[in-house]
C-alpha cells in the first residue's frame, strides 16, 4: 500500500510539473521545484500542502510575527512562504546551505515578493570557517560531512543573529544534525520561541539522542510546549535572557 501510494504521488508530482512549469501553487504563493533534488514526491505534497507538515502546525498554533525571524534550512522555502502569507514580517532571515537550492530560493522569493528578507548562503556551524557539506541528492537531507566535493562558508547562529542585528526573534530550524552546534555553543539568547526537527546526532565523539537534546535546550532556560513526531517547540521561560 505504501509503495502504491508512493507510486501515485510521484505520478500526480510529474504531471503537475510538467502543467505548471515547475512553480507549484502553495496558497497565494508559487514555490520553484526546478531541480533534480526536488522529487516528484515532494512536488505533489507540496501542492496538496502535506510538505513540512509537522513545521506548519506548529508555526501556526505557536508563531508571533511581531518578533524578527531566523529560519535555519530554509530548503525550497515553503515553511517561509507559510509565514510570509499570514501577515506582516518584521525581519525574516533564511539560511540555506545548499548551494544547488540558492537559485530556486531567489526565484520563489521574487516571483512572491517576500517582504523584509534576507537570503544567507551559509552552513551552521560554530567553527565559522569552510565546511564540507553533502546533498546526498536531496533538497530534504544535505548535511555538513566530514568529506565532500562541495565546500561551503559556514556562520554561527550567534554571528548571524549579531550581523543582522537582531534581538528578539524566532527560530525555525530543521538543518539534519547541525542543531548541535547551536545546542551546545551556544545560549540562544534572544530566542523567544523555537521551533526544532530534532535529529539523533554525534557530537565530539559522543552520541545524543533527540530526548538528549531537547532536554539540554529546556537546560538553557526554555519549556518544551509541543512536539510532533520529531519536531519541538521551545518557549523561553520569563525572565530567562
Amino acid at each position: 500500500m505504501q509503495k502504491l501510494k508512493h507510486f501515485i504521488l510521484s505520478v500526480i508530482g510529474y504531471l503537475l510539473r510538467r502543467i505548471n512549469r515547475n512553480q507549484i501553487r502553495y496558497g497565494d504563493h508559487k514555490i520553484c521545484t526546478n531541480s533534480d533534488l526536488v522529487n516528484n514526491v515532494t512536488v505533489a505534497l507540496i501542492y496538496f500542502k502535506k510538505y513540512e507538515k509537522d513545521e506548519i502546525e506548529l508555526c501556526s498554533k505557536y508563531f508571533n510575527l511581531n518578533s524578527d525571524i531566523v529560519e535555519l534550512g530554509t530548503s525550497i522555502g515553503v515553511v517561509a512562504s507559510y509565514l510570509q502569507q499570514q501577515g506582516k514580517i518584521k525581519k525574516m532571515i533564511c539560511v540555506e546551505a545548499n548551494p544547488f537550492l540558492h537559485g530556486l530560493l531567489r526565484q520563489t522569493f521574487s516571483i512572491n515578493n517576500f517582504k523584509e528578507t534576507t537570503l544567507l548562503e551559509v552552513a551552521i556551524s560554530n567553527s565559522n570557517e569552510p565546511v564540507y557539506f553533502s546533498t546526498r541528492n536531496s533538497n530534504e537531507l544535505g548535511k555538513i560531512v566530514d568529506h565532500s566535493e562541495i565546500k561551503i562558508n559556514s556562520k554561527s547562529l550567534q554571528q548571524i543573529i549579531t550581523e543582522n542585528n537582531i534581538t528578539n526573534y524566532s527560530l525555525v530550524c530543521d538543518i539534519e544534525g547541525a542543531e548541535c552546534s547551536f545546542i551546545f555553543n551556544e545560549e540562544l539568547v534572544g530566542c523567544q520561541l523555537a521551533i526544532i526537527e530534532l535529529h539523533s546526532s554525534k557530537w565530539e565523539e559522543k552520541h545524543y539522542s533527540i530526548e538528549e537534546l531537547s532536554v539540554l535546550i529546556q537546560s538553557k532556560g526554555f519549556d518544551l510546549l509541543e512536539r510532533i513526531n520529531n519536531t519541538f517547540v521551545f518557549k523561553r521561560i520569563a525572565n530567562k535572557k
